[in-house]
């Protein structure tokens, strides 16, 4: 069976790396790109990370089966109204894959299409201990943009505390010309996945930040769960999915507002939890992922 993992330049996208491993270890051939048309190949089934993917979109994969991958909701300014433009102007796929049941419900999807939940993984290669020497308190990797409203100010709190940041990523201008001025942060740039657990392990805190905004106050953070796999202590704004997360785990992460002075840091009880329970072959088996794919192939 042939399978068309169509990605994007705007998101991380683990899970669609998991997808293909998973499959291709089950005789798959799978292909991951931005441009189908790069292949002269006659897919079985396509997978699109959502998105907006109306019906004149997607006429020339009409041989084909579709997976439509919801990983997150729209995102802020009018979040809700961009779901509803969704939700009535997407087109039909064979079948669709939910992050969470929150993003399910809210782009109000109740039709017959089969779907699955999938929780946010973690990949195997996180869990190595590379007994790298610190060189840096903290570590942040993720979006840097608009999106993220009052990180400046977040990093900015740290450096002026006398901690060291390595910030994992791409960046935006406005945050590189306003943070380069301090000695204590470096920037490493886009880096490929498999280079993210040396560069984790080089910090003894991981940084989580997410606005306490919907929808990104409700949706996994992936960097979290990879913090922990890599044993860092967690540092990050109290919000709901993070929250919930740390009960779920018994966790024990420093809230970012409560955290003004060093003695705070030093003096806190760190839980970084076992997540093991995340890897991604784990998430996978659980929702008899092989088997989703076949049922809407056939």
């Amino acid at each position: 069976m042939k399978v068309f993992i169509k990605k994007n330049n705007l998101s991380y996208s683990p899970e669609i790396y998991a997808y293909s491993k998973y499959l291709k270890e089950r005789d798959f051939k799978v292909d991951i790109d931005m441009d189908i048309d790069n292949y002269n190949i006659n897919y079985d089934l396509i997978i699109l990370l959502m998105g907006f993917y109306p019906n004149f979109n997607i006429k020339k994969y009409k041989n084909s089966k579709i997976i439509h991958e919801y990983s997150s909701l729209s995102l802020y300014p009018f979040s809700k109204i961009k779901n509803l433009i969704k939700y009535y102007f997407n087109s039909k796929p064979d079948g669709r894959i939910f992050n969470s049941r929150i993003i399910k419900k809210d782009l109000g999807y109740s039709d017959e299409i089969p779907f699955v939940y999938r929780d946010t993984g973690v990949d195997n290669f996180f869990f190595n201990d590379l007994k790298i020497k610190k060189e840096y308190d903290f570590v942040y990797t993720g979006s840097t943009g608009n999106v993220r409203k009052g990180l400046i100010e977040v990093f900015t709190k740290i450096l002026k505390l006398g901690f060291s940041i390595l910030v994992v990523g791409k960046i935006s201008n406005e945050l590189y010309n306003k943070l380069k001025i301090y000695n204590k942060i470096d920037f490493t740039g886009k880096q490929e996945r498999r280079d993210l657990p040396e560069l984790y392990q080089k910090a003894i805190y991981g940084l989580n930040y997410t606005p306490n905004l919907y929808p990104l106050n409700l949706q996994n953070s992936t960097k979290t769960v990879e913090y922990c796999a890599s044993g860092l202590k967690v540092v990050s704004n109290n919000y709901y999915w993070v929250n919930q997360f740390m009960k779920n785990n018994n966790a024990n992460f420093l809230w970012l507002e409560n955290f003004v002075s060093r003695n705070d840091i030093e003096s806190f009880n760190f839980i970084t939890p076992d997540v093991r329970h995340l890897i991604w072959d784990k998430i996978l088996d659980k929702i008899y992922f092989e088997q989703f794919v076949k049922d809407i192939i056939k």
